[in-house]
């Protein structure tokens, strides 16, 4: 399929995602809660955190300097062990609520009214795999940024291309840990064995859930800018430019999500009533 054929179908499955959420526009609320949690978890323990890894650091260091050490080295330990911290607790609360999301999203597929609370107490059920998941990306993360440090742009273009192929083989594994509730290991194994047997429109979906982001981002902005040309009209022009950015990303996380609990479904021989049947056709070229 060429190019801009796959955008289109891509662009089709993007807006059926986007009906989903527009006829139910409480899914809003799981991204919503998702970066609120950030925000309060570290900034509640994340000074706690770095307060408790400075003392660690200034000991360890002042060890290895009497023991004929570096104190630099204990230093770069406990600033990637930091790193690791905050990419665990970024990764654990995003992919939380994102299962919980996609519970909800199966319930309407299965022509269920969908509920919050429900979707995040299926979500706590599955915190064993969530926090196993959490941990081998966030320590994934640290080693890519290790290598993307320590060796200069050899290291960057190492770290780019690793980051690449996580990203690929990793790409069904929401809906897998929601729906098959695997070992992280075997999650990331299931969602790269789904890949190999299915590939094609996901990743123009993608860069049509992109595209989506970045219209609602530029008129929002150009409406705002709008209105604040207007002296009278200054308050109205900020709310309308923030909110309108705050809504569409909020919009397009939760309508990919969506797509990712489809396409998933989809590989299993079932079909959303929500989505078109020549684009799911199409969406995946065998390999």
């Amino acid at each position: 399929m060429a190019f801009f054929k796959r955008l289109r179908n891509g662009w089709h499955l993007a807006i059926d995602s986007l009906k989903v959420v527009k006829e139910h526009p409480k899914l809003l609320i799981f991204p919503v809660i998702s970066g609120f949690s950030m925000l309060a978890i570290l900034s509640t323990f994340g000074i706690g955190i770095l307060i408790l890894l400075g003392v660690l650091e200034k000991g360890f260091g002042s060890f290895a300097v009497d023991f004929g050490g570096s104190g630099g080295a204990a230093s770069e330990f406990f600033s990637y062990l930091g790193l690791f911290l905050v990419y665990f607790v970024n990764f654990f609360i995003a992919v939380f609520f994102n299962v919980g999301l996609i519970h909800c999203a199966r319930e309407i597929f299965e022509g269920r009214e969908p509920s919050i609370r429900e979707g995040i107490r299926f979500a706590g059920s599955r915190i064993p795999s969530i926090m196993g998941w959490a941990l081998l990306a966030a320590t994934v993360g640290v080693i890519l940024k290790i290598l993307e440090e320590r060796l200069g742009f050899v290291g960057a273009l190492v770290s780019g291309i690793l980051g690449l192929a996580w990203s690929i083989t990793s790409y069904f594994v929401l809906p897998v840990l929601a729906y098959e509730d695997l070992k992280p290991t075997d999650a990331l194994k299931r969602s790269t064995e789904i890949i190999k047997e299915k590939w094609g429109e996901s990743l123009g979906a993608n860069v049509s859930f992109g595209l989506l982001g970045f219209l609602g981002v530029f008129l929002s902005i150009g409406l705002g800018v709008f209105l604040m040309a207007g002296l009278e009209w200054i308050a109205l022009g900020i709310i309308t430019l923030v909110g309108g950015i705050v809504l569409t990303i909020l919009a397009t996380t939760t309508a990919h999500t969506i797509f990712l609990a489809a396409a998933y479904e989809h590989t299993q021989g079932i079909t959303p009533s929500y989505y078109r049947g020549d684009s799911l056709d199409n969406m995946f070229v065998p390999k």
